[in-house]
Formats: C-alpha cells, sequence, structure tokens
C-alpha cells in the first residue's frame, strides 16, 4: 500500500516545461506585435482612453477625476497632448509594475515545483499583462496598484501601517474609478482581517468595515453625482484644443460617457445583438475562472467556502458591469486578478495525510489546456463586442440641454 503524501506537497510540476516555455514564448512575442501596432497607430493612446485625463475637479466633483486633476496639478494647467501620453504610459508602467508584485508573491504561496506553472497562469493570462500592454492608459492600473499595496501590505508590514495604506489605496482607486471598488473592497476587507488575527471577531470586522467604508462611499458618490453637461463640455473643449480627434461629437469619447446613467445603458444594451453579451461573458468568464481556479488549487486550496464566495461575488460584478459598459474583457480580469491576488491572503488548510491525489496538483492536460486558451485569448481586442456587432459601439453624444 504506498504512502501517502502530505497535502501540499505535489508529486510532480502540474505541467510539462515546454507548455510552460511556450506559452511564456507566444506571450512575449504577442506583446511584440501590439507593440508594433500600437506604435503605427495615429496616436500611441486611444483617444478613448487619451481623453479621460482631462477630466478634472476644476468645475467641482466628477467620478474619475483624480488623475487628471493631479496631472493638470503636475502641469499647472489642461495637459498636452504630449503630457497626457506620457501619464498614459506612466499607468501603463504602474500596472506592469503592481502585477509583477503581486505575480510574486502569488507564486511564493505554492509548493516549489509548480511555481513555475502558476507564473504561466498569471503572466499569459489574457487579463493581466497582456491587458496592460494593450489598452495603455486606463485606469484599471490603479486598481492594480492599490490590489499590491493591500495584499503586499497584509503580508509584510506592521498592522497599523498596512491597514492606513489598504484604505488609502482602495480610497484613491475610488476616486480614479469607481468601479474599481467593487473588486478591491474585498480585497482589502480580507488583508485587514489577516492583520487582525489576533483580535477578537468584532474588532477583526470593525478594521475590516473602517479600511473599506471610505472608498466604498466614495465610489457610490460617484456612481450617483450627476456633472453638469457644461462642464463636460468644456473638458472636451480642452481635450480636443490638444486631440483634434476628441470631439463633441465623436462616440469615442471618455469624457462624454460620465453623462451616462443605468438607463442609458440598459437602451444600449437593448440595441444590441442578443448573443453578443451572454457569448463573450461565458468565454472570458470560463477562461477567468479555469485559470483563477487553478492557481487557487496548486497554491493549496486555501479556504474553499472562502473562496468560492469570492468567486461567487466577482462572477456577479463582472456580469454587473457587463450591463453598463461592453469591455467584457475588462470586467473579468478585474474579476481574475480579485481572485489570484486573494489566494496569499486565504489561511492555508492543515497538512494532513490524504488517500487521494495530494493538493497542490493538478491534470496536465488541463493546465496545457487553459495555458493555451489564455494566450489565444490575448489576441481578443477589448471592444470585442464590436466585431460581432457595430451596434455595440458606445455612441453617447454631448449636447447642451435646454
Amino acid at each position: 500500500m504506498p504512502r501517502p503524501r502530505p497535502e501540499g506537497v505535489p508529486v510532480r510540476a502540474a505541467a510539462p516545461r515546454w507548455a510552460v516555455a511556450g506559452a511564456f514564448v507566444a506571450t512575449a512575442l504577442i506583446a511584440v506585435v501590439q507593440g508594433v501596432r500600437a506604435f503605427r497607430r495615429p496616436h500611441l493612446v486611444e483617444t478613448y482612453q487619451a481623453s479621460q485625463f482631462w477630466v478634472t475637479y476644476e468645475h467641482g466633483f466628477v467620478r474619475r477625476g483624480l488623475p487628471g486633476h493631479v496631472l493638470a496639478a503636475l502641469v499647472g494647467g489642461p495637459p498636452t497632448a504630449g503630457q497626457v501620453t506620457a501619464a498614459a504610459f506612466a499607468l501603463m508602467a504602474l500596472g506592469v509594475a503592481a502585477l509583477l508584485a503581486l505575480v510574486l508573491v502569488i507564486a511564493r504561496s505554492a509548493p516549489r515545483p509548480v511555481r513555475p506553472t502558476v507564473t504561466a497562469l498569471l503572466v499569459c493570462s489574457p487579463f493581466t499583462f497582456a491587458l496592460v500592454l494593450q489598452d495603455i492608459g486606463r485606469y484599471d492600473a490603479v486598481g492594480f496598484a492599490a490590489m499590491a499595496v493591500a495584499v503586499v501590505g497584509a503580508l509584510r508590514w506592521a498592522p497599523g501601517p498596512a491597514l492606513l495604506a489598504s484604505g488609502l489605496a482602495l480610497l484613491v482607486a475610488a476616486a480614479a474609478e469607481e468601479v474599481l471598488a467593487a473588486f478591491l473592497a474585498p480585497v482589502a476587507a480580507l488583508a485587514a482581517w489577516r492583520l487582525m488575527a489576533a483580535a477578537g471577531p468584532a474588532a477583526r470586522a470593525g478594521a475590516a468595515a473602517a479600511t473599506v467604508l471610505p472608498g466604498v462611499v466614495l465610489a457610490v458618490w460617484g456612481l450617483t453625482a450627476n456633472p453638469p453637461t457644461a462642464a463636460l463640455l468644456a473638458m472636451v473643449d480642452e481635450a480636443n484644443a490638444e486631440r483634434p480627434d476628441i470631439m463633441r461629437s465623436s462616440p469615442v469619447n471618455a469624457i462624454a460617457s460620465l453623462s451616462q446613467n443605468l438607463r442609458d445603458a440598459l437602451d444600449h444594451l437593448a440595441e444590441m445583438a442578443p448573443h453578443v453579451m451572454p457569448l463573450l461573458n461565458l468565454v472570458f468568464g470560463l477562461c477567468c475562472l479555469s485559470a483563477a481556479a487553478l492557481v487557487w488549487r496548486l497554491t493549496g486550496r486555501r479556504e474553499p467556502r472562502l473562496f468560492r464566495s469570492l468567486v461567487a461575488w466577482c462572477v456577479l460584478a463582472a456580469i454587473g458591469l457587463g450591463i453598463a459598459g461592453i469591455d467584457y474583457r475588462r470586467w473579468w480580469a478585474l474579476a481574475f486578478v480579485t481572485l489570484v491576488a486573494a489566494v496569499p491572503l486565504l489561511r492555508p488548510g492543515p497538512r494532513q495525510p490524504v488517500p487521494g491525489p495530494p493538493v497542490g496538483s493538478a491534470r496536465p492536460v488541463v493546465v496545457v489546456a487553459v495555458l493555451a486558451v489564455s494566450v489565444a485569448a490575448q489576441v481578443v481586442p477589448v471592444g470585442a463586442a464590436i466585431l460581432l456587432d457595430p451596434a455595440a459601439q458606445t455612441h453617447i453624444i454631448l449636447t447642451e440641454r435646454p
């Protein structure tokens, strides 16, 4: 009778070396090709992403105004097109650095033999580096940075500074992009719960609430605040003076999208072909959840009930945001980073002998298949919905209301 192996120690590497190496090479090649395509565009930063940097608090509070306001303060007024490009690339670098930090922390939480596989699942995902490099200037990078602060702080810093940094990171992320709070809040709360491990349940719950509440309140305020159309038009005119492709009549305009409400989103969804949203959510959702589940499995199947609850929350958040926006790959990217970032914060299970496959193992064919799909999905554009149905293109025109 074979001797049972302790839980958490894998029998062998989860995937063959050739599969891991091939995924890395293919990802690098795709990144090079996409980089070349970016430099061939009229503008390195796409119109939509560029326009958001002219959103500031000059005319009062408006959601997503913090990054543009900081940029305007740094340059002493409305930025030039070149300054916006530099800011967008700085955000891209911030997102890459944050994801690297998360990859290191998550990989180190896995048994040594499966670390290359875990790293490949993270690096070669269509929801991490590939998305940041393809979608230059998105404020999602601020969310990734906030996620890294919460996780690294909970694992490396003293409770006081870590709780303060986590709460501030969530607050900044919510000011940059209010939807980020839906994904950051669970991770920040989990980080606070871990940091207060020596305290009682009431104190731990209080610390978690104090950490996430300011950011959540700011996010809700941003969603409910309706900026005046005149203020948005002034921002568009400032942007148009530097980037002629940003116009009042342009349907691709992040400033105009700030005037959108839930009714506008539902009307837009009704105009789309009925198969677009379900199909893309299914494809990206399966890709996200299968890779995240493998990362969780290979790092030790920590706290299954809590992880499943987090999965359920992320699924609801990603699908819910899909009602308001067509960037389904982005929503599932936020879900993926949330799920894998939470893994190191989950409590490891007891290391006891088990009769079945040890924790940390996975069928190689499954891992290879997930890696192959992940690499293939990297070439899918963020606005994939437009390829399936041109009516999916956001078309919000700012006009003065009587």
